[in-house]
C-alpha cells in the first residue's frame, strides 16, 4: 500500500510545474557552457567540503582527478557528494555507484558534449526538472535585477549596502554599492544621499525586474539586528575603516537593514535572509526577532532551514504570521535533517508559508537538488498519509502548494 500510494504522490509531483525560489546559476565568464565539464560541476557545495575540487590551478584534468581522489575518498559519505550522482546517472548515463578512476573521463567528456547543444541547460531545468519559474540571485551583478533568461526571476542581493559607509568596504562577495551609484549618475557625499541611494538601489533593481531583495548578511556579520537612530548610524559614514569601531559599523548596518525592510514594505515584496551555518556565532534566526517584530507587514522569508537549529524556524512561524520558511539547501546539506524539519513544520506551519529552492550554480547540481527534495517530500507525505495525520487528498494539495502555488503567490509571480 505504501508505494502505491507514495506512487500517486509522485505523479503529483511530476506533474506540477515547479517554482524554484532560489538560485545561483553561472552561465557567464568563467562558468560559461564552453567550459563546463566534470570540474565545474564540482566547484559548489562538493567544493566546500573536498579540498582541490575547484582546479585553481589549471591542472590537466588528468593531473586534477589525481589531485582530487585521496579526498574524495575520505568524504564519499557525504551529502554535498551523494546528491549529484542521481543526476550524473539521469542526465549522464553514469552506471556505476560512484566516481571512479575508470569513469570520471568518460562522464567528464559527456558533460562536455552536452554543453555544446546551446538549449542543454534549459533543457535540464525546464524539460527535465519540469522547472517553470527560477528566482536567481546573480550575487556578482550588483543592483541588477535583469533575469538572464526568460525564466528566471531577480533576487536582489543587498548585502553590499551595508557596507557603504565608505568607499573600500567590501562585504564577502567583494561588492560596494558606490559601482551602482556611478550607474546611476548619483552623488553621494553624505548619509541622506547614502540613503538616497539605498532607495534607487532597490527601486531601480525591482523595476528591472527583480521581485524581493535578499540578505546573505549572514557571511558578513551576526543577524544581531537592533533598532538604532538615525544619527547614531550616521556616525560611521565617510570615515575610514581603521578609524571605525566594530560598534560604530555595526550601528551603521543595523540601521540599514531596517531601511530596507522599510523598503520591502513600501515596495510590497518579499525580503529573503540566510539563516544558518555561514559565521555559525551569528546566522540563528532567533537574532531576527527585533527586525520581525518592527515590520509585522514584512514577509521575511528565512531559508536553509536555519540549520544545525531546525527547531527554532518552528517556532518563528508559529510565532509570527510574516515569517515564511524555505528550505533551500536543507535537503543536499543533511537528508536527516530536512526530513526531521519538514515533519516538524508541517504540523506548525500554514502551508502556505512553506517553499523550496536548489541553492546550486549548475544545471546538474539543481536537478539532484530536486530529487533529492522530491524523495524527501514523497516519503515525509507518505508517512504522514500512513500515520493517519492526514489524507492522501491534502498530501496531494501540500505538494501543489509548496512547490507552486505558495511561491506563486509570494512573489507575485
Amino acid at each position: 500500500m505504501s508505494n502505491l500510494l507514495r506512487d500517486r504522490l509522485a505523479a503529483v509531483f511530476d506533474d506540477t510545474p515547479i517554482i524554484d525560489t532560489h538560485e545561483h546559476l553561472r552561465t557567464d565568464g568563467d562558468h560559461a557552457f564552453n567550459h563546463m565539464g566534470l570540474e565545474t560541476v564540482l566547484r559548489g557545495y562538493f567544493g566546500w567540503v573536498v579540498p582541490g575540487a575547484a582546479n585553481e590551478e589549471g591542472l590537466s584534468p588528468e593531473a586534477w582527478w589525481t589531485r582530487l581522489r585521496p579526498a574524495l575518498d575520505r568524504r564519499r559519505n557525504l551529502a554535498f557528494y551523494r546528491f549529484l550522482l542521481p543526476a550524473f546517472r539521469d542526465l549522464h548515463g553514469l552506471q556505476d555507484d560512484e566516481l571512479t578512476d575508470e569513469n570520471w573521463e568518460t562522464l567528464d567528456q559527456r558533460i562536455r558534449d552536452a554543453y555544446q547543444d546551446p538549449s542543454w541547460f534549459r533543457h535540464v531545468l525546464q524539460e527535465r526538472a519540469h522547472i517553470q519559474t527560477i528566482l536567481h540571485d546573480p550575487y556578482w551583478k550588483v543592483g541588477d535585477g535583469r533575469p538572464e533568461q526568460p525564466f528566471y526571476r531577480v533576487a536582489l542581493r543587498i548585502n553590499s549596502l551595508l557596507y557603504g559607509y565608505n568607499r573600500d568596504a567590501r562585504d564577502h562577495n567583494g561588492n560596494t554599492p558606490y559601482t551602482v551609484a556611478e550607474r546611476l549618475g548619483l552623488e553621494v557625499d553624505t548619509f541622506d544621499d547614502y540613503l538616497a541611494l539605498c532607495e534607487a538601489f532597490v527601486r531601480h533593481g525591482l523595476e528591472q525586474g527583480a521581485v524581493c531583495l535578499k540578505g546573505a548578511i549572514a557571511y558578513d556579520r551576526s543577524l544581531d539586528f537592533q533598532p538604532t537612530p538615525k544619527d547614531v548610524a550616521a556616525r560611521a559614514f565617510g570615515h575610514p575603516s581603521e578609524d571605525l569601531t566594530p560598534g560604530e559599523v555595526k550601528a551603521f548596518q543595523d540601521y540599514i537593514v531596517f531601511f530596507l525592510a522599510e523598503q520591502a514594505r513600501a515596495h510590497n515584496v518579499p525580503f529573503q535572509i540566510h539563516t544558518g551555518l555561514a559565521r555559525l556565532d551569528g546566522s540563528r534566526a532567533m537574532f531576527l526577532i527585533p527586525l520581525i517584530q518592527a515590520f509585522p507587514d514584512v514577509r521575511f522569508v528565512l531559508m536553509h532551514g536555519n540549520y544545525p537549529w531546525i527547531h527554532d524556524l518552528a517556532g518563528l512561524v508559529l510565532s509570527f504570521p510574516n515569517v515564511y520558511l524555505d528550505l533551500v539547501w536543507l535537503p543536499i546539506l543533511s537528508p536527516t535533517a530536512a526530513r526531521r524539519a519538514l515533519h516538524e513544520y508541517l504540523e506548525v506551519a500554514p502551508a502556505d508559508r512553506i517553499t523550496w529552492g536548489g541553492d546550486c550554480w549548475t544545471a546538474e547540481e539543481t536537478y539532484g537538488a530536486l530529487i533529492y527534495m522530491r524523495d524527501l517530500l514523497l516519503d515525509v507525505l507518505t508517512e504522514k498519509v500512513q500515520s493517519g495525520y492526514f489524507g492522501e487528498a491534502l498530501a496531494r494539495d501540500l505538494i501543489r502548494r509548496i512547490l507552486h502555488e505558495t511561491p506563486k503567490e509570494l512573489y507575485a509571480l
